[in-house]
C-alpha cells in the first residue's frame, strides 16, 4: 500500500480527515478551511490525495500537491497515538460542544485539541471574556489584569488567555487565586506548552477545571504565523476582548472585527486617553459592574 492509500484508509472519518488535512496545510491555510466548509473534510483530502480535476488553474495545483507532498501516514498514526496518550479531545464543527459561532464568516480551524474541561467551550459565547496584552507589560498593566480577572471570576465569567509572560501570567494567576474559570488558547501543539516557563500553570489549568484548547495537533511547535492564528482563535472564542497592556502587533482579526475594541493601554495610562476613556465607559464597566456579566 502506498503513502496516499495508507492516509486514505486512516483517514475515512470526517474526524480524522481534518487531523490529516491540518498536518499536510500550513498555519492558517484559509483556502483549506473554505474547502472544507463547502466540501467537507473527507472530499478535500480525496481531492488533495487524487489529482487535478477539469479546470484546476495552476494555483491550485500548486496548493494542492504542497499539502499531498508533506502528507505523511506515519506522522497522521503519531499524532492520533499522542492524542490519546495525553488525554485530548479533538473538537470539530459538527460537535455540539464546537465553540466558534455559525454567524461568523471568518474561516475556522478545520479542528481544535482541547486538554481539560472542553465544556467550558460549549458554554455561551457571552461568557467568556479574553484578557490579554503584551508580552513586555508593565507592572501597573499586570497589576490592572489582576484586577480585571479577579472581578471576571467573582461574577462567573470565564476568562480566556493566550497565557504568555507579564500579561497572560497575570491573568491565570488571578483567575487561580479567585477561583476562576479559565481558557488557555495556546500555540502549537498541546505536547509542548510554549512559553515553557508557564507549562506547570497549564497544567495546573487543565487539572482543575479549566481547558488548554490550541489549532495546531501535537508534534507542532510555536512559531510567528501559529501565534497570529492563536490570536485570532483567542478572539473567536470570546464574546468581548479587553487589552490591559497594548503591545504589537495588537490581538487582531483578520477579515473581521472582534466584538469587543481590541486595543487598549493599561486602563490607567496617561499616554493614550482615548483608550483610557474607552475602557472605562465601555469594557470595563461591562465586565466589573456587580450586577452585571460580560456580555
Amino acid at each position: 500500500m502506498d503513502t496516499l492509500d495508507r492516509i486514505a484508509e486512516l483517514a475515512a472519518d470526517d474526524r480524522t480527515a481534518r487531523i490529516a488535512l491540518t498536518l499536510g496545510c500550513q498555519a492558517g491555510d484559509d483556502l483549506a478551511a473554505l474547502a472544507v466548509a463547502q466540501h467537507g473534510a473527507i472530499e478535500t483530502l480525496h481531492y488533495v490525495l487524487t489529482g487535478p480535476k477539469p479546470g484546476e488553474t495552476l494555483p491550485i495545483r500548486d496548493w494542492r500537491e504542497a499539502i499531498a507532498h508533506r502528507l505523511d501516514p506515519d506522522k497522521l498514526e503519531t499524532v492520533l497515538e499522542q492524542a490519546q496518550e495525553l488525554g485530548l479531545e479533538v473538537v470539530i464543527p459538527s460537535d455540539p460542544g464546537w465553540p466558534i459561532p455559525r454567524t461568523d464568516t471568518t474561516p475556522v480551524p478545520l479542528a481544535l485539541w482541547t486538554q481539560g474541561d472542553a465544556t467550558l467551550l460549549a458554554g455561551p459565547h457571552t461568557s467568556r471574556c479574553a484578557v490579554v496584552g503584551s508580552r513586555a507589560g508593565t507592572d501597573y498593566g499586570v497589576k490592572v489584569t489582576h484586577d480585571l480577572v479577579a472581578g471576571l471570576a467573582q461574577q462567573g465569567v470565564t476568562v480566556v488567555s493566550g497565557g504568555s509572560h507579564a500579561i497572560g501570567t497575570a491573568a491565570l494567576r488571578a483567575a487561580s487565586a479567585y477561583g476562576g474559570r479559565v481558557v488557555v488558547g495556546l500555540a502549537g501543539g498541546l505536547d509542548q506548552f510554549f512559553p515553557a516557563g508557564n507549562a506547570a500553570r497549564f497544567e495546573r489549568v487543565a487539572r482543575e477545571g479549566g481547558v488548554l484548547v490550541s489549532a495546531d495537533p501535537p508534534g507542532l511547535r510555536a512559531g510567528r504565523t501559529r501565534f497570529l492564528m492563536r490570536n485570532r482563535l483567542i478572539a473567536a472564542l470570546s464574546g468581548a476582548v479587553v487589552v490591559t497592556d497594548r503591545g504589537e502587533p495588537a490581538l487582531a482579526r483578520p477579515g473581521r472585527r472582534p466584538p469587543r475594541h481590541p486595543d487598549g493601554p493599561p486602563c490607567g495610562s496617561r499616554a493614550r486617553p482615548g483608550h483610557q476613556r474607552y475602557l472605562r465607559s465601555a469594557a470595563l464597566p461591562a465586565c466589573l459592574r456587580p450586577d452585571s456579566r460580560c456580555q
